[in-house]
Parts: structure tokens; sequence; C-alpha cells
């Protein structure tokens, strides 16, 4: 049995009592179904659950393995898509952080990412990386002797699997870790700060609003946000002006400091939650 298709309440906030046993045997079917497929069997299975339980509720039984496919592919097929285990046998750390596509356009001006965000964080004690990719790698890459624990999430089992292959190869299975996990589902975890890397937009296309709930709920004292400026062909479509202004509408009323980093390919925000948010927002050039 799958995780949340159980007892007789799990879809309640979706349909009525007198429903749940039936559709707790549809969605876990074609949840299955999709996991069965070679695309999707990574996934972690309640993330599957979820979105095609979302896909019954607004598009009903009929099209809802179709919607849920589609879905899945817009926030993570088109992205992890090159991760195929052929080209990870026996590729090195350098090669592995060419294969993600957002891991690779960081690269060129990594350690600037990663100096600007510091130096209004201070070196943090713990990092939880959200939706992670590749990025753990990428950070491992810099040499820095902090974190202490570094903790990465991603829906992804493969990915999971791989990053936690190459802490142990690596010799920092002590600070690095790897698990399956789910903004969507799972609680914040405490942390100095988290890394919401280009995340949130994908999160937006599952569930409108999903940005202001995520970001009101973070349980570190800093949160760095990030959304891409080009897309995944290269065009740039206003992505800078429209992902500014849906940032700033999740965080209006909310308090909190922040701070722009303008990067070429990549808007950066972050987000200080202990103090108060003063008029306008810095911006450093």
């Amino acid at each position: 049995m799958l995780h949340g298709v159980k007892g007789d309440n799990c879809l309640s906030q979706y349909f009525c009592q007198g429903a749940v046993q039936y559709f707790n045997m549809t969605i876990a079917e074609i949840t299955q179904k999709i996991l069965n497929s070679p695309k999707y069997s990574a996934l972690d299975s309640r993330v599957v659950e979820r979105v095609v339980a979302e896909s019954v509720r607004r598009y009903g039984l009929k099209r809802a393995q179709h919607e849920a496919k589609r879905v899945l592919h817009q926030v993570w097929g088109v992205y992890f898509g090159e991760l195929k285990p052929a080209k990870l046998r026996d590729a090195d750390l350098d090669s592995l952080l060419q294969l993600h596509q957002s891991t690779r356009e960081r690269l060129p001006f990594l350690r600037d990412f990663y100096e600007q965000i510091f130096t209004i964080t201070g070196q943090p004690s713990t990092i939880v990386d959200y939706a992670c990719g590749l990025n753990p790698l990428a950070f491992y890459h810099l040499g820095y002797d902090y974190p202490g624990h570094y903790q990465a999430l991603d829906i992804d089992h493969f990915t999971v699997d791989l990053l936690n292959q190459q802490f142990q190869k690596l010799g920092v299975a002590n600070r690095f870790n790897a698990r399956p996990g789910d903004l969507l589902l799972d609680k914040p975890i405490k942390a100095d700060i988290a890394l919401l890397l280009k995340v949130l937009p994908p999160l937006e296309l599952q569930r409108k609003g999903a940005s202001r709930d995520i970001l009101q709920k973070q349980n570190s004292r800093f949160t760095v946000v990030s959304y891409p400026l080009k897309s995944i062909s290269g065009y740039e479509k206003g992505m800078g002006d429209f992902y500014r202004q849906q940032f700033y509408a999740a965080i209006q009323d909310q308090g909190m400091k922040v701070t722009e980093l303008p990067f070429a390919n990549e808007l950066v925000f972050v987000i200080d939650k202990h103090e108060s948010s003063p008029p306008g927002v810095d911006v450093l050039k």
C-alpha cells in the first residue's frame, strides 16, 4: 500500500467521505501505473500520489493519468532527463556537475554566488537544500570546511542515491547527507540556511500560491530563493520582472528583510526572517 493511500479519510480534503474507498483504490492504481514507467520509476511515490490526487480533483478520473504525467514532466522530467545511469557509471565529479542544467549554468559564478550569500548570512553551521539536484556536489566542489551538516532533499530516489554514493566516495558522508523530501508534503527542516534554488516556479505550477506558504513556514534564519532568468531553451522572456513580482507578492506583509543578488542568469533573494523589513529592499550590485 502506498503512503497516504490507506484509511478511510486520507483523501477527505478532496472527496466526500462516501467515495473515499473507491478513489483510494483508483488513485493507488494510477500512481502505480506512472511509477511503473521507466521515466518516472525513480520518483518518490508520495509525490506521484499527491500529483495524481490533485489531477483527479481538478480534471476527473478520465484525464487524471495524462494530466499527472504532464505536471510531472513540467516540474521534474524536463530538468532531470539528463541524469541517465549509463552516463553516470564511470563519471568523475567534474563530469557529474556538467550533467544537470541548473548546476552547469551556475558553475561559472558558483564561488561568487556563495561568497555573496555568506557575506549576508555569515558562515552557516547547517544548510538544508530543497529539490537539490546535484547542487550539493557543486557546493562540495568549492572546498568550504563548513557547514557541519548539509542536508539535501530531492523527490528523485536516483538522485538521492547518487549523492549519498558520492558523499561516501568523497569521504564527507559525516557532513553531507541526502534523502527524499517534498516541500508540499513535509515539514521544513531547522537550519541556519535553507536553499530554495529555482524551486518555487515548479511548485507554483503544481499549486498556485505555494510560494507564500512555503516561505512563511521555513524553519531557518536565512532562506535563499532563486529564479531562472532564461528558459531551458535559452530565451529571455521578461522572466526577471515576472519572477521578481511573484516573489514580492509571496512575502508581502510577512515582515522579512530581503537582499537581492542579481547574477547573469539567475535572480537571487536572501531572506532574513529575524530582522524586520525596511522600506524597499537592499540590492547588492
